[in-house]
């Protein structure tokens, strides 16, 4: 199941079978919290039923003048539509189309909850980030959270390893099968995970700059490091650089 279908499959149940860490999401949505406070415009791109968004521009000291919102489900979409208020809400897949006519000169663009998980190749995943980059303002910001393949406080030193010498011999293109039951039925959808070298090269290859690489303890939001948290990368684009 394409993850489009399997989160339209899951939005009427996203708050109870979500199973995502309350502590690494609070930990996350604080940091995005204090540059939500400072962006003139922010975007939240993958923003699932806008709860979550919600929430943090509720923690943020100051309010952008300019609140998007979208995600690649049409069934969360319409949810959000509903839930993000003082948003514009559109479905939209990076993936797949370009922005939005609206989606321009964003000074503040996040990608929450492994948006970039769902985009399977690394060709869709450079075409994705490509328009992504785009829509942000020269001097903006784009922060996204991913699952790093490389913790092994989360999946195991076993898996980690033996995927690293599986991924080093061509084997291994760092995705697996995430399932959830619901209502008796199983759903399910292929996820990747990345690497910090991965993601800082599909940024540097879009032109923006990586400026800050936080990792996290998943199941309690305390500092980790390289191999035993999920990561979180800052990047901005330079002043001077094109917009959609």
């Amino acid at each position: 199941m394409i993850s489009n279908h399997f989160y339209d499959a899951l939005a009427p149940h996203y708050q109870s079978a979500s199973g995502v860490s309350p502590q690494f999401n609070a930990r996350v949505d604080a940091h995005v919290a204090q540059k939500v406070s400072r962006a003139s415009s922010w975007l939240d791109i993958g923003t699932g039923d806008g709860h979550r968004a919600m929430r943090i521009l509720a923690a943020s000291t100051a309010q952008p003048t300019r609140l998007l919102a979208c995600d690649s489900s049409a069934q969360m979409t319409a949810i959000a539509e509903r839930t993000c208020t003082g948003f514009a809400v559109q479905n939209w897949n990076p993936a797949e189309t370009e922005p939005p006519a609206t989606f321009n000169n964003v000074a503040l663009i996040s990608l929450l909850g492994n948006v970039f998980g769902h985009v399977l190749t690394p060709s869709d995943r450079s075409i994705a980030m490509r328009r992504v980059a785009a829509v942000l303002s020269p001097g903006g910001q784009l922060v996204l959270d991913f699952n790093n393949r490389r913790n092994m406080r989360q999946y195991g030193w076993t898996n980690v390893t033996r995927r690293a010498l599986r991924y080093a011999a061509g084997g291994d293109d760092g995705t697996f099968v995430a399932r959830k039951n619901i209502d008796g039925t199983e759903i399910s959808t292929g996820v990747y995970l990345g690497t910090v070298k991965e993601y800082r090269d599909l940024l540097s290859a879009t032109g923006l700059d990586v400026t800050e690489t936080l990792f996290i303890d998943y199941r309690t939001g305390a500092d980790a490091g390289p191999l035993t948290g999920q990561a979180l990368l800052v990047a901005t684009k330079p002043q001077g650089a094109t917009t959609a």
